[in-house]
């Protein structure tokens, strides 16, 4: 499995985001190049198409501090092993 990114990896204001990520598979995300079109008629599904809209015409900009990033490197690494803990208990 990898993160999908809705938004290119290069918008930074949305890398990190929950908002933009996806946990998706390699064939989907590598060899089929995301499956841009699928993907987007989910999200629109899932957030709608005003939010989506937004989040593609968004042009701010955001500076995310270090501390920030390591805060969710913490935060998602604990989430991982909750979730390993869990798959090895099923």
């Amino acid at each position: 499995m990898q993160n999908w990114h809705f938004l290119s990896r290069s918008n930074y204001k949305y890398r990190w985001s929950e908002d933009n990520c996806r946990v998706q598979d390699y064939r989907c995300n590598v060899i089929y190049k995301w499956n841009y079109k699928i993907y987007t008629i989910k999200m629109i599904e899932e957030y709608g198409k005003e939010n989506i809209e937004y989040i593609i015409n968004d042009k701010s900009l955001i500076k995310i501090k270090t501390y920030e990033i390591e805060e969710m490197i913490v935060k998602y690494t604990e989430l991982v092993k909750k979730l390993e803990t869990k798959l090895q208990k099923s």
